[in-house]
Formats: C-alpha cells, structure tokens, sequence
C-alpha cells in the first residue's frame, strides 16, 4: 500500500481531469462499484488510479488485487472503509490466462457482496474485447451489475483541449524535458 501511494502521488502530477473521472465517480455513487473498459493505452488504469488517489484522501484503505479475486476477499475488513482495486481482472490478453475454475462466480459474489456494504468501493478495469469474450464464454459474468457498473474509456470521448493538456503534462514531467535543457 505504501509503494501504490507513492506511485499514485507520482501520477497525480500528470494526470488530466476529464468528463470521465465525473461518469466513474457517479456509478461508484449508485453501484459501489466501476468496471473501467476500453481498448490498451486509452487511460483505465490512470483514470482508476486517480479515483484510488481521491478516496484515499478520504480516509479509504486501498485493497489490491494483482492475479485472483481471492485476494481480495482475504483482505476485507468489515469495520473499515476500503476501495478495492484490480487492474486487468480478466487479464490483458487470455481470458483462459486469467480465470480460475469457479472464479466467476467468486467475482460476481464479491460484486454482489460490495454492492450491500456501505464501506466498500470495487473498481476494476479490463479491455472492452476481453469482458465482451468472458461474458460469452462464463454466463455469471452476463450478470446486469457488470452492465450497470461499467464506464467505457474512450479516447473520441476527450475533447481536443483535454487532450492537449495531457500531451502537455506528460512532456512536462518527462525525463526528456531535463534533458532537453542541459
């Protein structure tokens, strides 16, 4: 938790508010929950991140996922507010890589736990393709909370001035600028 808070500090200095961040905070809101989709490289895990980063300020213990749901679920305390984080939950590009026997139901039971208790926040991101193959290929996951819960993350979505102001702080805080100054 202490290197997530220190990277997550590192990203905030870069990271761009968009109408996005907005849409994830109002289905947390309603769902206890986000699932971020979108194709590679368009800014879940950022987007996610950030909203880590701003729950954390509140007082939210980060729980993180990096392979299985299990860890997740060993990690619940049901007397503290915690925002559960798992990037590529479905993995990044085998489904079959990623989910155990009987883990999709494990998935939707912590989805379905979380979403009764008023102390805990799931947010989860994958690519669109990859929910898309699992839903087909595991009927509990066709379950309507994923739908309801999801915030498609999408490039055209981000206006051309937003898009200028990440291109602009990522140049900023690169390693290039120092360089480019000496």
């Amino acid at each position: 938790s202490t290197s997530l808070a220190e990277d997550l500090l590192r990203l905030k200095a870069t990271f761009v508010e968009t109408d996005v961040l907005a849409k994830i905070t109002e289905v947390i809101g309603r769902h206890g929950m986000c699932i971020l989709t979108g194709p590679p490289g368009v800014g879940k895990t950022t987007a996610a991140s950030i909203v880590l980063l701003q729950f954390m300020a509140r007082g939210w213990r980060p729980v993180v996922a990096v392979a299985r749901v299990r860890e997740l679920e060993e990690q619940l305390k049901s007397d503290e507010k915690q925002i559960l984080f798992f990037d590529d939950f479905l993995g990044q590009t085998s489904l079959e890589a990623k989910l155990d026997r009987g883990e999709d139901s494990e998935l939707v039971r912590l989805i379905h736990a979380i979403g009764r208790d008023q102390n805990k926040i799931l947010v989860m991101t994958t690519r669109e393709y990859t929910l898309q193959q699992a839903q087909q290929s595991y009927e509990k996951l066709g379950d309507q909370l994923l739908q309801l819960s999801k915030v498609a993350v999408n490039v055209d979505k981000i206006s051309p001035s937003q898009r200028a102001h990440i291109l602009y702080n990522q140049l900023y805080y690169s390693p290039l600028r120092t360089l480019a100054a000496s």
